[in-house]
């Protein structure tokens, strides 16, 4: 897809075998510092498409930063740039993965300051004022939930399906907002159409279903309808989010041929989906099956054609009586 823009700038970053001693050392910093010279260079109207591996580039944060996320009693932080793809044992030592979460932090640390040095060349730069900065994350990093740690693993939990989203508008608008909406990757297309102007309608075969502009979420006044999530993952994985339930089902080839297994989990309550709850509602798994199956055949509707309209969720699916 890089060919269909007028310009395309590829970041060599030269192997990375060891720690950087500083933050303006990691490769990270080196893909920022290409980043900010475009933006140096902006004219309008124009599209800067950053992409980068991200946490699934080496992880060569210095060993000092590492060392600040670790107590005195704590094992030796890990001193690999390798990005770790584990599968734990069910009774894996804590001290195997505390190394990997400390890494990770400074890792993330990393980023911060780098995403930091972006966000201060567009409050300097002349077009800073009227430009519209969306950071997005294309898939979660699991750090040993679900016995999993990096992409070991594709099943669909929240560690996997629930990214970051951080949108910087023009003149301090909406600072400092932390929306709890439901949002998926394709309202992108819907914000970007919304920020630019642009006629969706024209391009109504290239609008991916369901999608919105976030644009809304920085507006108090104007509605966020968005009431369920829904993914499709490898294996025939299939899941379902809402204010108060994650629903997850998938055929498991170690059961039987087309043997479902479901699971639920009460959200926001069981953030990492630790405390499974089929066995006492039913009910709820059966709603999230229909309302799953409702969207999927919604989102077939051919790209030329409008979706049908998804029918309300049962009042059970969006809050929960305790």
């Amino acid at each position: 897809m890089a060919d269909l823009f007028s310009e395309r700038v590829v970041v060599e970053v030269p192997e990375v075998a060891e720690l950087a001693s500083s933050i303006e050392e990691t490769a990270l910093a080196q893909f920022f510092a290409a980043a900010i010279y475009a933006v140096e260079q902006l004219s309008e109207p124009s599209l800067v498409w950053l992409h980068t591996r991200g946490m699934n580039g080496p992880w060569d944060a210095p060993l000092e930063l590492r060392e600040a996320f670790a107590d005195e009693e704590d094992p030796n932080p890990r001193t690999s740039v390798d990005v770790p793809h584990i599968q734990l044992a069910a009774d894996y030592d804590p001290d195997e993965l505390l190394p990997i979460t400390q890494a990770y932090a400074a890792q993330v640390a990393v980023w911060d300051a780098c995403l930091g040095m972006l966000v201060g060349a567009l409050d300097e730069s002349p077009v800073g004022e009227r430009t519209l900065l969306n950071v997005v994350g294309l898939r979660g990093f699991p750090l040993g939930e679900h016995l999993t740690v990096g992409a070991e693993s594709d099943a669909l939990y929240g560690e996997l399906l629930h990214v970051p989203w951080v949108m910087r508008c023009p003149g301090g608008q909406a600072t400092s907002i932390r929306s709890h909406k439901i949002v998926q990757p394709p309202d992108l297309f819907a914000t970007l159409c919304e920020w630019w102007a642009v006629d969706e309608s024209v391009h109504a075969s290239e609008r991916p279903p369901f999608s919105d502009s976030l644009l809304k979420l920085s507006n108090t006044k104007e509605a966020w309808l968005r009431d369920r999530a829904a993914s499709i993952g490898p294996g025939g994985q299939q899941s379902l989010w809402t204010s108060v339930w994650f629903w997850r089902r998938v055929v498991d080839e170690n059961v039987g041929v087309g043997e479902l297994v479901e699971e639920l989990f009460a959200k926001p309550d069981d953030r990492f989906e630790v405390n499974e709850v089929t066995a006492r509602c039913g009910d709820i798994c059966e709603l999230m099956a229909v309302a799953f199956d409702e969207i999927r055949q919604a989102a077939s509707t051919p790209r030329d054609e409008p979706a049908e309209a998804l029918g309300e969720l049962d009042w059970r699916l969006t809050q929960r009586v305790v």
